[in-house]
């Protein structure tokens, strides 16, 4: 009987043991680490997560219509408005939306990067500024963040970056940019908390669009204001009325004067366009639509009247560093030296290619052409058909003086004279002592060419003060008259010759001026 009831006792105490032990496991599911309570609050998290996404995603959707339709929309304060409406925070690219935080791009308006929710911690100090590059290419945002536990994530415009070592509680961070725009700067400590900063660039230089006068003082602006536009690209887009008059005289973009040695290095996107009406009355050297340029000018044309008693003057560009392609001038050029339809100097290294000048080209000195007044670079496939005149001595159909460098494919048909002596129908003179030989390849002549002595109907006057200087296969009406099929077989020809179409007298003509009808 006694051991019957110790069995039953026993039982007894192993029943209560296995329903403790699940008690213990049903509890443990329920409440512990992977228990349902908790996988059911991390379910609503993500839930919530999801929701307050497709809230912002809805936000966003509106504002890609509102891009195409509202004509005061804008990348900063409509985004803001809009937002504060829907009762969204917004900080720079940060939105907290229902407490949790996105990064969302200004632009697309897409989300680029979900920041999770945690409590935002004032004690966290962030300090930011943007200072932009002397050439206005770039910033570097510089950011400061004081606090006195220790941070465990950075981020700078949904990227990543590096945790310093603090030094005094300060952690001290750079990040270089290329854009303009607002860059929001997200700091987290160990526990998830936040803080959100913001930091603002607008100075740096952007793609510009030209549409008008307005436009077009715009960049010459930007330029003259240090911006030397490397990397970008200006186009314009209309007919450009620069409506010159001796009140409202233009100052060329990359403007010489006072010395400032300022420059473009960008491109610059004529579309075939023309730029009307430029004027200039002035005194000082580097005058035209650019005072210097060490970038890509292409697919402009020009009228007007520019006047100048300084040096290197052209139409396009007073001083050429880089390449000039497929511009044609019908602005009236004059100055003292180093005068041009194009450019009053091509620099070693840089060329001038398919380019014309259709107007007359003034001297009072010398060292003047329809192309260029001095050239050491390269140019090829270029024409002239405007009078070409030097007060002293050294004038060319094409190039006033081709020290060095070589051309080929170009012609002249207008009258080409000087005072002195130096002239000649594509090159005034060329070669120069202390520089490698000048050659001039196919090319011809048809103007009528005047002067004191130095005269031919190709160079004026070659190997220059000890220079060396050769023209090959070229012709001038006089002698013999240039033909499609002789200057196609010319070394460099790169057969651009064809037929004339009417527009040049029965002359080979280039096959770029078909192209431009």
């Amino acid at each position: 009987m006694n051991r019957q009831k110790g069995i039953t006792l026993i039982a007894l105490v192993i029943t209560v043991i296995v329903m403790l032990i699940l008690a213990g496991v049903a509890i443990s599911m329920t409440i512990g680490e992977n228990g349902i309570f908790r996988k059911a609050s991390e379910a609503k998290e993500i839930h919530n997560e999801q929701v307050a996404r497709e809230k912002l995603e809805l936000v966003l959707d509106d504002l890609t219509l509102d891009k195409y339709r509202v004509n005061e929309y804008n990348s900063e304060q409509y985004i803001d408005d809009k937002m504060a409406a829907e009762e969204i925070v917004i900080v720079g690219n940060i939105t907290i939306v229902d407490d949790w935080k996105f990064e969302i791009d200004r632009e697309q308006l897409i989300i680029v990067d979900k920041l999770g929710k945690g409590e935002e911690n004032g004690q966290i100090g962030i300090t930011a500024r943007g200072e932009v590059s002397s050439d206005y290419v770039k910033a570097t945002i510089q950011v400061e963040i004081a606090y006195e536990r220790t941070i465990s994530e950075i981020i700078i415009n949904g990227k990543r970056v590096e945790v310093p070592i603090p030094e005094n509680g300060v952690y001290s961070v750079t990040q270089e940019v290329d854009e303009n725009g607002n860059y929001s700067i997200v700091v987290k400590d160990e526990e998830g908390n936040y803080r959100i900063g913001n930091v603002r660039i607008t100075e740096i230089t952007e793609d510009m669009e030209i549409w008008n006068k307005a436009d077009m003082q715009a960049f010459r602006d930007k330029v003259n204001s240090g911006r030397t536009f490397d990397g970008r690209t200006v186009q314009v887009k209309a007919e450009i009325d620069l409506e010159g008059t001796e009140e409202d005289k233009w100052i060329p973009i990359a403007d010489y004067a006072n010395n400032n040695q300022l420059t473009f290095k960008g491109t610059f996107e004529g579309n075939d366009f023309t730029i009307k009406n430029l004027y200039i009355n002035s005194t000082n050297y580097h005058q035209g639509l650019f005072g210097i340029n060490e970038g890509n000018i292409q697919n402009v044309k020009l009228t007007g009247r520019i006047v100048t008693t300084g040096d290197r003057v052209g139409g396009i560009v007073g001083e050429n560093r880089n390449r000039i392609l497929h511009c044609v001038n019908y602005a009236y050029v004059q100055g003292r030296d180093d005068v041009a339809g194009i450019t009053g100097i091509i620099e070693i290294g840089a060329s001038v290619e398919k380019c014309g000048n259709q107007n007359e080209i003034y001297s009072t000195n010398g060292q003047v052409g329809g192309i260029t007044g001095q050239a050491l670079g390269t140019i090829k496939e270029c024409y002239n058909t405007g009078y070409i005149h030097a007060g002293n001595q050294t004038a060319g159909g094409i190039c006033g003086y081709k020290k060095t460098g070589i051309m080929y494919n170009c012609y002249n048909t207008a009258n080409v004279s000087a005072v002195g002596r130096y002239v000649g129908g594509i090159n005034g003179a060329a070669g120069l002592g202390g520089y490698a030989t000048s050659y001039t390849y196919n090319c011809y002549n048809t103007g009528e060419i005047t002067g004191s002595e130095g005269i031919n109907g190709i160079t004026g006057s070659g190997n220059v003060n000890g220079g060396s200087a050769a023209d090959i296969n070229c012709y001038t009406i006089r002698l013999i008259p240039a033909t499609v099929d002789v200057l196609n077989k010319g070394e460099y020809s790169e057969q651009v010759w064809i037929e004339d179409i009417g527009i040049n007298g029965g002359h080979p003509i280039l096959k770029w001026q078909v192209e431009e009808l």
